[in-house]
């Protein structure tokens, strides 16, 4: 049983009225300097089964502090946006950023106790929402995140008394809904429930607070005291999860083609077989793009490779293909300072589909293993870790039915430098090179070794990468094509992607 943080003694009026305003004082104060220091940001995830109880607690520390920065989110109805994406996306889009609280009520941890306690749940799939849960916070620790997590507990007797009271009161008795009763009814069900889920989250890195319910007062100080002592420390704490939680690299899949320089990058096609096989594919990825709306499938497909590789044209081509408001092209480059405010995952979760949705991202959250790792904008702790993050990522995308596509397309060393001079001698393509392409050429092999290592562990049974050939543009578009109509087909027919 996790130990309740909760005073040892009862305060009168008068003295509760002092601690409250000495606590109102301090927090105000931590939060200014949080604010103005803009290098973490806070989540405060209020859980529990007493629903008025953790509104009010909300409401209280939300009308004690400043608004400005601050936000509170209850996830407990799901609207059609929310319903169409994995279900962590909801959280992601509303994340703090760095000088920013943000209050959940309940969180992600709604779902297992609910299921839980309605027995509603198969064991596997919850011990696996779990490890899940246990993820992301370790994701967002590790990136500067302080989460705060109360539980507020409540004895059977008291739960009972304060369902009977509120229904007393007219002026009240909204508060109370079915769900209130079914837990009074079968509280050691939910109290089962509660106790075994904060055991199996009461994780090293963020724990558990567990505040004792019953006398509202009580309640209020102590909530507002572990508040204000996890602030005064947060500082510490980052640094000592950095050395506590080390980060493990996922498996190297041995199934992949990966060694550039085996590649046959003589392929080609001359025009009148790129004319013929370009436009039967372009016809069948139409029509599967329209199978895809129809059974509600989204798409992910990502484009990478090295600067000039043909990332864009092949991209043109391909559109030609779809509904255009169908699809969203998202052209990557580094973070604006509003995005970098947040864990870089994040502006990706922003551009995750709806049904039947396409999103193409023109470079991607690769980045973070690629030009972040060569260009030192990430520590090796960062990018080491991210190749399983980015695993987590795409496949709670394929959980969601969203098929992802991922293409790398290589080019030869020579191939890049005939593209980049034609590039500058063309008054209508100038604009696609700059000093930072000549830069990154200088680190050719810096930027294979990069490459390799990330299709090694981030091509996955249900998001592969494929190497295109691209010294030959018509053959790498239509290969590209082709790809994509023979992943979507896999996810029509129900195939892992």
């Amino acid at each position: 049983m996790l130990k309740k943080d909760s005073l040892t003694q009862s305060l009168c009026l008068t003295e509760y009225k002092k601690e409250i305003s000495l606590l109102r004082e301090k927090l105000f104060d931590k939060q200014r300097q949080f604010r103005d220091k803009r290098t973490s940001s806070l989540l405060l995830v209020v859980g529990g089964f007493d629903g008025i109880a953790k509104h009010d607690t909300t409401n209280t520390i939300a009308n004690w502090m400043d608004p400005r920065g601050l936000s509170t989110y209850d996830f407990s109805r799901n609207i059609n946006s929310e319903l169409e994406r994995p279900e962590f996306w909801k959280y992601w889009k509303t994340l703090p950023a760095k000088g920013e609280i943000r209050i959940y009520l309940g969180a992600w941890y709604d779902r297992p106790f609910y299921e839980k306690a309605y027995r509603n749940i198969d064991l596997k799939k919850y011990e696996r929402y779990l490890s899940r849960i246990e993820a992301l916070e370790k994701q967002l620790a590790l990136d500067g995140t302080i989460i705060i997590k109360l539980w507020i507990s409540i004895s059977k007797s008291e739960y009972i008394k304060r369902i009977h009271n509120l229904k007393e009161d007219p002026l009240k008795r909204w508060c109370v809904s079915k769900t209130d009763e079914k837990q009074a009814l079968s509280y050691e069900q939910f109290k089962n429930s509660s106790d075994h889920l904060l055991e199996k989250t009461n994780y090293s890195f963020c724990k558990w607070h567990l505040i004792e319910g019953d006398n509202a007062k009580r309640r209020t100080i102590a909530v507002a005291q572990v508040f204000e002592n996890l602030l005064n420390c947060h500082q510490n704490r980052r640094t000592m999860l950095k050395k506590e939680l080390k980060s493990t690299l996922p498996k190297k899949n041995k199934n992949v083609y990966v060694t550039t320089s085996k590649l046959d990058l003589g392929k080609h096609l001359d025009k009148s077989a790129y004319k013929k096989k370009i436009e039967k594919y372009r016809r069948r990825l139409h029509e599967l793009s329209i199978q895809m709306i129809k059974k509600d499938l989204s798409t992910v497909i990502v484009f990478e490779g090295v600067d000039a590789a043909g990332k864009g044209g092949a991209i043109q081509r391909m559109i030609v293909a779809f509904d255009a408001p169908r699809y969203r092209v998202i052209p990557i480059s580094k973070p604006n300072e509003e995005e970098s405010k947040y864990h870089y995952l994040w502006r990706f979760w922003k551009h995750v589909p709806t049904n039947g949705m396409i999103t193409i991202f023109d470079r991607s959250y690769y980045g973070r293993v690629l030009v972040e790792r060569i260009e030192e904008f990430a520590t090796k702790e960062e990018w080491n870790r991210a190749y399983s993050e980015i695993n987590d990522f795409e496949e709670q995308l394929l959980e969601n039915n969203t098929a992802v596509i991922k293409f790398w397309i290589q080019i030869s060393k020579d191939e890049q430098l005939k593209r980049f001079r034609a590039r500058q001698n063309n008054p209508h393509k100038n604009w696609k090179i700059n000093e930072e392409d000549w830069r990154n050429r200088e680190k050719w092999e810096q930027y294979e070794e990069a490459s390799r290592t990330m299709i090694e562990l981030t091509s996955t049974d249900f998001a592969p990468w494929t190497i295109v050939e691209g010294n030959d543009k018509r053959f790498a578009r239509v290969k590209v094509i082709k790809t994509v109509c023979q992943q979507l087909e896999k996810a029509i027919n129900g195939a892992t992607v």
